[in-house]
């Protein structure tokens, strides 16, 4: 049975000046490490990050990150905006059409509207998920940057899509193969499968938050990524790992 390997890294929060901390982390130099730990392990057939690449949204900081991906890696690459990103800046700097790969098609799914914090899916996006679907062959991964579910810290919960339970519907339909949704937003783990949709989210490359919470709180966890095993049969094998296990 053939397989693809996807590597996910999410809420990188890069700073212009790379020597830059926040809640005493390096976001670049975490970046990089994870980068090398994860890479050194395999070479992945897709790389995605999903969202918040930015903690200052301008040129520089997304021209940095893409420099640090492309000094490791020249594969296929998908990037989508977090509420810390400026869209219209990332569409004109990463590739965010979806990418199809054997019998699985990942799609890009913008839940971001500038200047929020909760997430919500334009009607515009919503038909271009429609469509995306629509087109694809088998299996798909949706890509996105918030949750579309809760996820038990009730001040995250509060940033959810406010439609999510419209993409759901959406994915349900897709009746051609198995379905997955992909995020970060929340800097934890969490995986849990709501109407038959797979919903996963992944640590941040830096800072991490709390889990089961009501209020604003960080967790001592370290930072981490995900990789996912993609299998042509449409069954999935997934694996969070964090810096100093792997």
């Amino acid at each position: 049975m053939g397989s693809l390997h996807l590597l996910q890294v999410t809420d990188t929060h890069l700073f212009v000046d790379q020597s830059a901390s926040k809640n005493g982390i390096s976001p670049a130099s975490n970046l990089n490490a994870i980068l090398d730990k994860a890479l050194a392990r395999r070479t992945p057939d897709i790389l995605v990050a999903t969202g918040d690449i930015a903690q200052e949204p301008v040129r520089e900081t997304y021209e940095r990150f893409l420099g640090a991906v492309h000094a490791r890696y020249s594969g296929n690459l998908l990037v989508i905006p977090g509420n810390h990103d400026s869209g219209e800046l990332m569409r004109e700097i990463f590739p965010v059409c979806s990418c199809t790969l054997g019998s699985w098609t990942v799609v890009c799914l913008d839940t971001h509207i500038d200047g929020e914090v909760a997430g919500h899916v334009t009607q515009q996006n919503i038909d271009q998920l429609e469509a995306d679907l629509l087109a694809a062959e088998r299996h798909v991964v949706v890509i996105g940057h918030h949750p579309i579910v809760d996820v038990g810290a009730k001040w995250l919960d509060a940033h959810r899509v406010d439609n999510g339970g419209q993409v759901i519907s959406i994915l349900k339909q897709h009746a051609k193969g198995s379905k997955t949704y992909l995020c970060g937003h929340i800097h934890q783990e969490f995986d849990g499968t709501i109407e038959g949709v797979r919903c996963l989210a992944t640590p941040s490359t830096c800072w991490q938050f709390a889990r089961d919470v009501e209020q604003f709180a960080l967790d001592s966890a370290p930072p981490g990524w995900r990789w996912l095993t993609l299998f042509d049969d449409g069954t999935i094998q997934t694996e969070v790992v964090r810096l100093g296990t792997a």
